[in-house]
């Protein structure tokens, strides 16, 4: 008589395995869209994708790693730029002036005065002035300086007097470099002269010379003058502020 239990090596039926894989399917397929709905929701919150989420940062973003051994890099090194130095400008040679009447005068004539003069208006006041009265103990105003060769240059402004009470009279004025004639010029009253002089580098004696031409020289006739009233050209001249520049 047959069982109605089914023995060991009975199968079940084949709608059951259709149920079983339906249900797995319905499962894996539930399980992927909560995975997916996570993601989504993850991803909203963070403003991130999902791979960037899970990706690995990559060794070179902003990280920069020790070169790899045995390997020499070819990169030139970094050196900052040195600046430049500056020359410095050559000094400018020292210049010094002194005023010829700071001087020893040498072979200074009796007429011949040191002091202040007025020519054209202007005041020098460490001048060479050549002035008589009543007649003049030499006819020509001469003076001497020792330049030692320490100059190179002579300057002087050279006229009559302002106050000369011969107003029409003519000096004449001469410049000697160790007994040699280097320069001569005339003046009148109100009109001055300038000048200016090269001095050889190994000058010593520096000559000045000042006169006029129709000065009386003899005491006799001089005084002859005086009495008659007449001029013994008197000269009044002057040699304003000489200077000596080394």
């Amino acid at each position: 008589m047959p069982s109605d239990t089914p023995t060991g090596t009975e199968r079940p039926p084949s709608w059951l395995h259709r149920v079983l894989a339906m249900i797995g399917v319905v499962a894996v397929l539930t399980v992927i869209g909560l995975i997916a709905d996570l993601m989504g929701i993850v991803s909203f919150v963070t403003g991130k994708n999902g791979p960037e989420l899970v990706a690995p940062a990559s060794p070179s973003a902003g990280v920069t790693g020790p070169p790899a051994l045995g390997v020499t890099s070819t990169a030139p090194p970094t050196t900052a730029p040195q600046p430049q130095a500056t020359p410095e400008p050559p000094a400018e040679p020292t210049v010094t002036t002194v005023y010829a009447t700071d001087l020893d005068l040498l072979n200074r004539a009796s007429d011949i005065d040191v002091g202040s003069a007025e020519i054209q208006g202007a005041h020098y006041g460490h001048s060479v002035v050549y002035r008589c009265s009543v007649f003049c103990n030499s006819p020509r105003g001469t003076v001497e300086f020792n330049l030692g060769g320490r100059y190179r240059t002579f300057e002087a402004t050279v006229g009559v007097l302002d106050d000369a009470q011969d107003a029409d009279q003519v000096g004449y004025f001469e410049v000697f470099v160790d007994g040699s004639p280097v320069k001569k010029v005339s003046a009148t009253l109100g009109k001055p002269r300038s000048m200016r002089i090269d001095l050889p580098p190994d000058a010593v004696r520096l000559k000045l010379l000042a006169y006029r031409t129709d000065t009386v020289d003899n005491p006799l006739q001089a005084g002859a003058n005086v009495a008659g009233g007449r001029s013994n050209g008197l000269p009044e001249l002057a040699w304003g502020d000489p200077r000596l520049t080394a």
